[in-house]
């Protein structure tokens, strides 16, 4: 009846192990929390287009790439890390898992450098938020310190999630080697 339809099925209940659906529940909630965050750090470059600062930083360069951030980086999320990891805790596929470890690792980089705020990579954070309390806009320094915060947030929940799937990618018998023949074999 309706011409739009799924394109795949996702049922964490029935098709994650029972002793693992938390993990894809945290998981999911972290997605989550990474999509709202690029929409806050968007608001803040807007923010920081709009107010004064006392630095020579291009808040408008930092706009541009917050909204590449919000178009790709969502998305991405899902197909290139929490899609794999789901495929993984679902066929056990060794390939997926070590994809989700692979992405992830640089994930954990990215919030690195966006915690940091380091002018021009797109994001609200420590760096370029400082000028705002010199310039007189103390509202903008202040959404910049808590997109911050929210950024360092992300890193060690991240990191432990990392951890906690390879734990189980390591008592589950993976290894390199198996990913590797699941490569050639497709």
């Amino acid at each position: 009846c309706c011409p739009i339809k799924p394109c795949c099925y996702v049922n964490l209940t029935e098709q994650i192990p029972p002793s693992e659906l938390w993990k894809m529940r945290v998981l999911t909630a972290m997605m989550i929390y990474y999509w709202a965050l690029l929409v806050f750090n968007f608001i803040c470059a807007i923010a920081g287009l709009i107010g004064k600062s006392n630095s020579s930083y291009d808040y408008g360069t930092t706009l541009g790439i917050s909204i590449a951030y919000l178009i790709l980086c969502a998305p991405a999320a899902l197909l290139c890390w929490w899609y794999p990891v789901y495929r993984g805790y679902k066929s056990n596929s060794s390939l997926s898992f070590l994809w989700f470890f692979f992405v992830m690792g640089f994930q954990i980089l990215g919030f690195v450098l966006n915690f940091l705020g380091i002018p021009t990579l797109g994001a609200a954070g420590l760096i370029n938020g400082i000028p705002f309390f010199n310039g007189g806009s103390p509202g903008v320094g202040a959404m910049f310190m808590i997109c911050t915060v929210l950024w360092l947030l992300t890193i060690p929940v991240s990191a432990a999630l990392l951890f906690l799937v390879h734990r189980y990618y390591r008592s589950s018998g993976r290894s390199i080697n198996e990913a590797t023949q699941e490569a050639m074999t497709g």
